[in-house]
Formats: structure tokens, sequence, C-alpha cells
């Protein structure tokens, strides 16, 4: 089992995004934590996503009472690396020190065991509420930088350009080889495309438009193999599939 960490901003369209690209199984959303299972072959899309956080393993739950004992007696062994580090999650106050000492007992009969507490190889996040402890270990963590991305800081600016963040997330929830952008502008929502390696078509009846759209897209070190920029009134194309576009005028 898994635990996804997802935006508070937007939690239904996080939960879309997650459950489409990992094709998640046997899920259960309580508050912002999506527990599920990703199939195997899903892991390799995880930092694609936009509006997760965070990624963990489940590797048991136990009840609170059996917390100390648990951390003693597991085999972290098969887990660690180099080093590690013990956060604790939750409405009350925890010694994570204390806590990690009882990993460290575990790790000690099988090799010197060394904590790192700002950039471990093994995070173990122990998640407790009331009488129940879910323990985890990071899997990811997104450090995806969206806001060096939005408009105004593109070589060509266009107004209604919709953010990064969350052009991102609906490339993922279309989920396709190939995207369309039937009046694409400067390519804000193509960009995102691009830079996840996604074939893409954009249109647009301003040729002068699609110019500004390429300059965006060299910036960004879009392969021009990768994509199409078409000279085409949007009214007249027809049968288009795995659309993605926002409304003009940030409607």
């Amino acid at each position: 089992m898994h635990l996804i960490v997802l935006s508070g901003e937007n939690l239904e369209l996080a939960r879309l995004e997650a459950e489409t690209l990992l094709r998640l199984e046997n899920t259960r959303l309580e508050g912002s934590y999506l527990y599920c299972t990703i199939p195997t072959e899903s892991m390799k899309f995880i930092d694609r996503l936009s509006y997760t956080k965070k990624l963990y393993e489940i590797i048991y739950v136990t009840a609170k009472k059996n917390l100390e004992i648990s951390l003693k007696t597991y085999p972290w062994i098969n887990y660690y690396e180099k080093n590690f580090c013990v956060r604790i999650t939750s409405a009350e106050h925890y010694d994570e020190r204390y806590y990690a000492g009882f990993v460290w007992q575990s790790l000690e009969k099988s090799t010197r065991p060394a904590v790192s507490l700002d950039n471990p190889q093994l995070l173990i996040e122990i998640f407790i509420e009331s009488d129940k402890c879910t323990v985890t270990r990071l899997l990811y963590q997104n450090f995806e930088m969206f806001e060096d991305r939005k408009a105004h800081l593109k070589p060509v600016l266009h107004p209604t350009a919709m953010h990064p963040k969350m052009a991102r997330a609906l490339i993922n929830i279309v989920n396709s080889n190939t995207i369309i952008d039937p009046f694409c502008g400067a390519c804000g929502i193509l960009t995102e495309a691009g830079l996840l390696g996604i074939k893409f078509i954009g249109y647009d009846i301003d040729k002068n438009i699609l110019e500004s759209a390429r300059k965006n897209l060299e910036y960004y070190n879009v392969d021009s193999k990768h994509y199409k920029l078409i000279v085409k009134d949007s009214t007249m194309l027809k049968n288009l599939q795995n659309v993605v576009k926002d409304l003009t005028y940030g409607k």
C-alpha cells in the first residue's frame, strides 16, 4: 500500500490527476491523504505529478501502544543504505530522537548506522492519529518549480496563459502520447507537455503568435521533433481528441 499526500489547493483535481495517471487501485481519501495501491508499472510516472506533494510506501500499521517495540524489532536493514532519519506527523508533540533510537537498535544488529537530518537516504515517517500509527518510508517528494515557468517569466508573454501547475495536471489527466491545443497562443500549456517528452500539436490563427510560441519552446529546450505548430482557424478543426485547453481571456 501507498500514501500520497495531495496538495490542498484543489483536492478534487489532485486526486483525479493521481488516479488517472497512475491508474490507482483501492483508493481512500482522508483529508489530503490518499491511501492507495500503485501498480508497479505506474511508478515510473510519479515525478510527472503536479498536485502531489509526497509519496510514501506504507511499511506497516500498528497500535500506538505497540509503536516502540515494532520499531525496535522491525528489520530496517532491508531498507537501510547509508543513513536514516525519523519524522513524526501528529496533532500531538513526539520526541523524534527518542523513536529514532528504536530504529537505531534494530539497525546496529547488522551494521553501524548513521543519522542524517538534512538528506537521509531512508526517511521513516510515522503518521499518528488516535490509537493508530502508520509507519512509512518516503519514496518521492515534489520539488518542481512551477512558479519559475509562469507566463510573465517567459521570453514572450501571453496574458491569459494557464498556470503551469494546472496545465501539467490536465495533461496528466488526459494521459495520452499526443496532446492538442486548438488555439495555443504562446504555448503555455504545450510547454508543459514538451517538458514531459509528450508529443503535441498547437494550432492558432495568428502566425505571429505561433512564432512567439516557438521562441518560448526553444527557451525551455523543447525538442522541435516532438511538436508541430500550425496556422489554422480552430473553428475549422474537426474530430479533435486529447485536447487540453483553457478558455480565452482567463475564463
